[in-house]
């Protein structure tokens, strides 16, 4: 408390030195007492309302005193400075601190290497810098592949764990493009153990999926993308499956691709009313032949009641104009005359007259080549 208050600029009477006995003995025969009448923050013309200590995130786990000398070896210009002894005014941390106890600690240490992480792949793994280190002794070039694998064995027994954790979900990742993936085994036991379908609906766990699905032998992941593929539907409907859905659709095997074509041209109203299922369909678009995405097209446009229902919300409509440019000529006059004909309940929709110019300016132009 008396080092807030030191920070603070209030005052620094006997008790500090008391305190400051106790962090670093040889700093304060030297310490001299500020008067009971010094300055305060309300003297500097800072509210009393606004008198409020800062801490910086970089040092949020040293220690107070740390932490103070930190404050003023930063170099910044901080006013309540000058209340403070000069020998604390004057202090520079000890170049033997700890990894965490500064902003510039990590200059002062050799990281990135495997001796530097081994054993203690996991426990860095959860702290936002320590993943850091463990990912750049994973992509050194001088890191062997032995010691690559040797770093991702520390991870068995809490791949789940680093699957849902904000910093291991990375290190995880990057074990997986830089590590053999014979190595990798247990990786995929563990996950298939607790289930693929609720790790590709995670937050951080629909990125471990993409990256098996995208660096992994079709035959070593195969039943985890089966179940991925049996909820496609499920999967398309949510804000971090979808995801994993357009990563099979963009490097599964065609039988993968035809798998989720199908189901959209099977159930067109789920997955064209969902806002992130309509990107699971423009996915589709993109990733499969001329013919399938013809017929998805026109599957699509003649749906009694989708277009309308798509013209509600601009990405629908967006896709509603993709999916009539993507018709061969004899289809696109035929859909957009079907269209024409629903033009009364198109044009109740927010975005149903945008549909109707387009399907307008498609007729014409194909009377205009009739002719």
């Amino acid at each position: 408390f008396g080092v807030i208050q030191a920070v603070a600029g209030l005052r620094c009477d006997s008790a500090y030195a008391r305190l400051w006995t106790n962090i670093s003995p040889a700093l304060v025969p030297q310490m001299k007492v500020a008067p009971v009448g010094a300055p305060t923050t309300a003297a500097m013309g800072m509210p009393a309302s606004e008198r409020r200590v800062m801490r910086p995130p970089s040092i949020c786990k040293a220690h107070p005193a740390q932490a103070l000398l930190l404050r003023i070896a930063s170099g910044r210009e901080n006013s309540w400075c000058e209340y403070l002894p000069p020998l604390v005014r004057e202090s520079r941390l000890p170049e033997s601190s700890e990894p965490h106890s500064g902003p510039d600690a990590e200059d002062r240490l050799e990281i990135g290497s495997p001796i530097s992480v081994s054993g203690r792949v996991w426990l860095l793994s959860q702290h936002a810098r320590g993943c850091r280190w463990v990912q750049q002794a994973l992509r050194s070039p001088q890191t062997t592949e032995s010691e690559r694998i040797a770093l991702a064995y520390e991870l068995r027994g809490h791949v789940v764990e680093a699957v849902r954790c904000p910093h291991a979900n990375h290190v995880l990742q990057k074990c997986i493009t830089k590590v053999p993936h014979e190595a990798l085994q247990f990786v995929i036991e563990e996950i298939r153990a607790a289930s693929p379908f609720q790790i590709a609906r995670h937050k951080y766990g629909c990125r471990i999926m993409q990256r098996l699905i995208e660096h992994f032998p079709r035959a070593l992941i195969r039943d985890l993308v089966d179940e991925v593929l049996l909820n496609a539907a499920r999967l398309s409907a949510d804000a971090y499956g979808n995801y994993v859905v357009q990563n099979i659709l963009a490097n599964g095997t065609l039988a993968d691709r035809l798998r989720i074509w199908r189901a959209v041209v099977d159930d067109p109203v789920s997955f064209c009313t969902d806002s992130h299922s309509l990107l699971v369909v423009s996915a589709v678009m993109d990733n499969m032949g001329v013919q399938a995405c013809s017929e998805l097209c026109a599957r699509i446009l003649l749906e009694p009641g989708l277009v309308e229902a798509m013209s509600r919300t601009r990405p629908g409509a967006v896709l509603v104009f993709r999916a009539l440019e993507c018709l061969g000529d004899g289809e696109q006059q035929l859909v957009a005359a079907a269209l024409s004909a629903r033009a009364l309940s198109i044009a109740l929709a927010p975005h149903g007259q945008e549909v109707l110019e387009h399907v307008e300016q498609l007729l014409l132009f194909h009377e205009e080549h009739s002719t």
